[in-house]
């Protein structure tokens, strides 16, 4: 029980306080009360206030001081407490019930702990409450919904739990609820569709599961709605269109199913749809390019499919388009060059093929395209190169083909290039070794040749699985054994020089020849016209290997066997490499599974691996 003075303008009297301040908050209202001197220094005691961050002039006067660091006083009243990051501990305050003029409560970003007093409902003239950053738990209280004048809730980053109290629809002033990051479960409160005013509603990172509540729709004020990070089930609304104010929407990370509703088209004010980590089906609405707001739409790790709309090219306010990793398929559609202010565009891990519009060359705000892992074909446009926003590009793991564009060095502003993955043919234009690219990646293409002799030293290149020399030294060189196969699909076999390993230099004392040849041959069956591989490489070296040696070379075959049956072998290979001596003969037989077809990609492996033992 604790004991605080109370002085009015006609009488003194001394009033008990007990945990339900209710009664006394009244009176002293009543009598025109002014600053409670004691109820603040047993706050300021509870909360550890002699290690608070900061108590300047906490106590050093009975009069309501706006000198105490974090108080605000109006006419003698207590009306707002700004306490907020200043290291305050213990639980929460229930005292704060006795002052009936308190307008806003701010104590976030502390290490506050215990449960939300409900006989803070006696708090007639809060508006705003911020308690997020703390330790907070239990549940959201029902009798806070008399809190009429409260218009801002920021709960977030505590351990709620509970529900969402479907009593709080009767707060109708309400504005801001931001209730993220918690243990929050049960579902979302139809009731709420009563809070007309409502404007911003973040209830992300919960348990809360259960459907989109449909009489949402009602909420006309609503801008921001953020649900993400939940267990939210069912289809998304088409009633949702009426919400004429809604700015902002981010339902990711749920469990929606079904289709995008066409009538989301009449949302005029929309500028952000995040539907991203659900399970979204059917096709992309046509109707959406009628969507006159919107800026950024992100649709990605779902399962939509059929093809990307034309129409879309209307949508002339987007800036930012992500769908990746769905079942997109056809063509991309050439008219979308018409979204002059789309600067990023994200559509890797789909159906995706035809070939990359060189239309879209005339997009002049694309800084950032991402097409990787889709089944484009064709060729890389020359006129890309009057792009100038251009910073990365990523078309890596598709079926594009033909040459580098040397004119793709003139696009300014471009520094991140992947083409790894890919059949393109020919060499590495000279202009591409001092282009202002910070990351190059063509591993894996069929590129071939190019004596790059000035390279640019702030470049990361990858040109592993590639036949690309670098000066005089071949970048294969430079990848792992299991990184410098050619790959299958490339038609071309190129000169088997830039492949192969260089001579092999050992130093031996345990023969008496001062000098010794190995001859190793390697014959791949042929399993089409093209697929016939036989070569001899001549090695020479000083006296024999080390056992040592040739047990590391053993394991290099062991290697290279693991890295090729990853792939899905349906073909065996039989390899025997021998190592002869004036002494001895060495053999070792290696047996390869490669899949179909086996072209240069699976020779070059094998002879490389064969070589490898000398």
């Amino acid at each position: 029980m604790e004991h605080v003075t109370v002085k009015c303008v006609s009488t003194i009297s001394v009033l008990f306080i007990v945990f339900a301040f209710t009664e006394t908050a009244v009176n002293s209202a009543s009598c025109g009360c002014a600053f409670r001197y004691d109820a603040l220094m047993t706050f300021f005691n509870q909360t550890g206030g002699n290690t608070w961050k900061d108590a300047t002039n906490w106590g050093s006067t009975t009069k309501c001081p706006n000198s105490w660091y974090g108080i605000n006083c109006t006419n003698g009243d207590v009306t707002k407490v700004l306490l907020s990051s200043n290291k305050l501990k213990g639980t929460l305050w229930e005292g704060f019930s006795l002052f009936g003029n308190l307008t806003t409560l701010s104590l976030d970003s502390n290490k506050l702990t215990g449960s939300l007093p409900f006989s803070w409902s006696a708090m007639t003239a809060l508006q705003t409450l911020d308690l997020s950053g703390n330790s907070v738990d239990g549940s959201l209280p029902d009798e806070w919904s008399t809190l009429e004048s409260l218009t801002d809730v920021t709960l977030s980053r505590n351990a709620l739990t509970g529900n969402l109290p479907a009593l709080w629809g009767n707060m109708t002033n309400m504005y801001s609820i931001d209730i993220r990051s918690n243990s929050i479960d049960g579902s979302l409160p139809p009731e709420w569709s009563d809070m007309l005013s409502l404007s911003t509603l973040y209830l992300s990172d919960n348990s809360i599961d259960g459907s989109l509540p449909v009489g949402w729709s009602m909420m006309a004020s609503l801008e921001t709605l953020d649900v993400s990070s939940n267990s939210i089930n069912g289809t998304l609304p088409p009633e949702w269109s009426n919400m004429s104010s809604l700015n902002s929407l981010d339902v990711s990370g749920n469990s929606i199913n079904g289709s995008l509703p066409a009538l989301w088209s009449q949302l005029d004010s929309i500028s952000t749809i995040d539907l991203s980590m659900n399970h979204l089906t059917g096709p992309l609405p046509s109707s959406w390019s009628r969507l006159a707001t919107i800026s950024s739409i992100n649709l990605d790790h779902n399962l939509i499919e059929g093809s990307l709309p034309p129409s879309w090219n209307a949508t002339t306010t987007l800036k930012t388009l992500s769908i990746n990793n769905n079942l997109i398929d056809g063509v991309l559609p050439p008219s979308w060059f018409g979204m002059k202010r789309l600067v990023e565009l994200q559509l890797s891990g789909n159906l995706l093929t035809g070939s990359v519009p060189s239309a879209w060359s005339a997009m002049p705000k694309l800084a950032r395209l991402y097409l990787n892992d889709n089944q484009l074909a064709g060729t890389l446009s020359p006129l890309w190169g009057s792009m100038k926003n251009l910073v990365r590009v990523h078309l890596r793991n598709n079926l594009l083909s033909g040459s580098l564009p040397s004119n793709w060095t003139l696009m300014p502003l471009l520094v991140r290039l992947r083409l790894d993955g890919n059949r393109f043919t020919g060499e590495v234009p000279r202009s591409w070794c001092a282009a202002p690219f910070k990351i190059l990646n063509l591993s894996s293409t069929c590129l071939t040749g190019n004596d790059c002799a000035t390279i640019n030293t702030s470049l990361t290149w990858d040109f592993c699985k590639t036949h690309i020399f670098v000066g005089n030294m071949s970048q294969s060189q430079r990848c792992s054994q299991d990184d410098n196969r050619w790959p299958t699909y490339c038609d071309a076999t190129p000169t088997l020089t830039c492949c192969t390993p260089p001579t092999h230099s050992h130093t031996i004392t345990d023969f008496g020849s001062d000098t010794s040849s190995q001859s190793t041959t390697a014959t791949f069956p042929s399993l089409s016209s093209s697929d016939m591989v036989t070569t001899t490489r001549t090695s020479t070296f000083s006296k024999n290997l080390s056992s040592t040696i040739t047990r590391t070379r053993r394991t290099d075959f062991l290697s290279v066997t693991r890295s090729v049956t990853k792939l899905r072998a349906s073909t065996t290979i039989n390899l025997t490499a021998s190592k002869l001596t004036p002494t001895r003969t060495t053999s070792l037989t290696l047996s390869i599974e490669l899949p179909l077809p086996v072209s240069y990609a699976a020779a070059a492996a094998a002879i490389t691996a064969a070589t490898s033992l000398s």
